[in-house]
């Protein structure tokens, strides 16, 4: 309970207010007594208090041991909750799925295809542990940086074709007692400018002996979930749900608990002879000297009890008929933190219809390009870049390398069609307009373009020398007619619930309502 506010005491110019005006003395006291109460100032029983930030690297959550914390927290929450662990993989797929592309684009389409050719040899063993290849690094990557605030890859010279060496957040640490011409915080030496230039690594060798290496900036990648400007490290996407995620746990554990209560039916039977129906009965001695029989309960128990002895049933209003409404309504903020909507978290499409399923995909697709491109931007451009250049410095690509032979495009991870006949026969028409290009329209479905003529190509060859039809075309009227009937079945969709809303109203309508509205 919140202490009382002290009364605020007059001042000399409030005596004096009050002499010439008790009026306005009056008004003066009534404003200082409510700016006093303001509660946003002032901590009460309905607000917690908080504390600002004073710290001179700008983070929210400056110390260290406080990341880690959090770092480890989430984790928890991933290994025990299916929620936490269900929005990960969400985001994911969403964002990564089964990896973002790279496709070469310089004015030599000859260093094109080997370049495209070396890329996707490379990412099979580009792991220098050789555990996972780079798409399936691509996805742990990404899970890190969002569960653990930050994430470190190192580019490592082998004297080959190079590897990537991941790093959790955890290694990033500053070495004890350790001062630069900079400012080393939490592991990121900054320079003059405030440009990170080396990043230290935390290790233990084979003698148990912490030692502390060095990674130059130019030959690492650094991901963290940064929203402020002065951020130096990430935070856990987890840190605004934690609270939220304790509400879900409490609410599984009573209604869980509730749910056992219900089992725990008992029947009472009146006995005319209570002694001799509870002979054998284990007995207890109250505190009144008293001496009571007792029967363990078990589920479905058949109670005896004496003459007089009120029955008594306990019904603990089960199976709770509000635990889906309550569980959507808390695991709702948990998506908005992610970017994800509600019915994709939960796997729960029973309300939604065409409308709604192309409502939620655009949804995902604008959280989804922002993280796509930050994520494809930082690392996947920059480590194509890096890897290329080392195989033309290495000889690797036999075709003369342009000048912009680091010139590339990445392709993202599609989110599958809502309609699929309806989204293409659009495709077509803008390409038609002159409003998209059929290079955009690939791109956004994940596939190359270039690799999609030269397929096409070869279906067309392999089915010419098979005597099978090639042209297309003959599709068409079918395919207008599949969008006819699509378009009907989502126009139903869309006004069933209002026919069935209004029906049910219409009933409950006396009768000469419903005949003359």
């Amino acid at each position: 309970m919140s202490k009382p506010q002290p009364t605020p005491q007059p001042t000399f110019l409030d005596r004096v207010i009050s002499y010439v005006s008790p009026m306005a003395s009056l008004r003066r006291e009534v404003a200082r007594t409510a700016l006093s109460n303001y509660r946003g100032t002032v901590s009460t029983r309905l607000s917690r208090p908080w504390e600002a930030s004073t710290s001179m690297t700008g983070q929210r959550l400056p110390r260290q041991q406080d990341q880690r914390s959090a770092r480890d927290r989430a984790r928890a929450l991933e290994r025990k909750n299916p929620i936490a662990a269900g929005a990960l993989d969400r985001c994911v797929e969403n964002i990564i799925g089964t990896g973002i592309q790279i496709e070469p684009r310089t004015e030599s389409e000859e260093f094109n295809a080997e370049a495209s050719d070396f890329w996707e040899n490379w990412k099979k063993t580009c792991d220098v542990r050789g555990i996972d290849s780079y798409d399936e690094m691509q996805r742990k990557v990404f899970r890190s940086q969002l569960r653990d605030g930050d994430v470190l890859i190192k580019f490592v010279d082998d004297g080959f074709d190079g590897k990537l060496q991941p790093i959790e957040g955890d290694y990033i640490k500053s070495p004890p007692g350790k001062y630069t011409n900079g400012l080393t915080i939490d592991g990121v030496e900054l320079n003059a400018t405030g440009r990170p230039s080396k990043f230290w690594i935390e290790s233990v060798d084979e003698k148990y002996k912490t030692t502390y290496t060095s990674i130059d900036a130019d030959f690492a990648i650094f991901l963290a979930n940064r929203d402020r400007l002065s951020d130096i490290r990430g935070m856990t996407r987890f840190i605004t749900t934690f609270d939220m995620f304790d509400m879900i746990l409490g609410y599984f554990e009573d209604t869980v608990t509730m749910s056992r209560i219900a089992t725990w039916y008992t029947i009472f039977l009146k006995k005319k002879n209570p002694v001799a129906a509870t002979a054998g009965l284990p007995s207890m001695t109250n505190s009144g000297g008293q001496t009571q029989k007792y029967v363990m309960g078990e589920p479905g128990q058949v109670m005896v009890g004496g003459e007089g002895d009120e029955p008594m049933l306990l019904n603990p209003g089960m199976p709770n008929q509000s635990f889906p409404e309550a569980l959507a309504a808390f695991v709702r903020p948990v998506g908005l933190a992610f970017g994800i909507p509600l019915e994709q978290l939960l796997f729960d499409w029973s309300r939604a219809n065409y409308t709604v399923s192309r409502a939620i995909k655009m949804q995902i697709q604008r959280s989804a390009d922002i993280l796509q491109q930050n994520f494809a931007d930082r690392n996947v451009s920059r480590t194509y870049q890096w890897v290329i250049s080392k195989a033309v410095k290495n000889g690797r690509i036999r075709a003369q390398a342009p000048l912009d032979f680091w010139k590339h495009e990445w392709i993202p991870q599609p989110l599958a069609l809502v309609d699929p006949v309806k989204e293409i026969a659009a495709a077509a028409a803008a390409v038609e307009l002159g409003v998209d290009a059929r290079t955009f329209i690939a791109r956004g479905m994940g596939y190359r373009f270039t690799t999609v003529v030269k397929q096409n190509k070869a279906d067309r060859e392999l089915m010419a020398a098979a005597g099978l039809p090639v042209d297309t075309n003959k599709a068409a009227p079918q395919i207008n007619q599949a969008a006819q009937q699509i378009d009907t079945q989502n126009q139903q969709d869309t006004q069933q619930p209002a026919q069935t809303a209004t029906a049910r109203l219409m009933a409950m309508l006396p009768e000469h309502y419903r005949e003359n509205p």
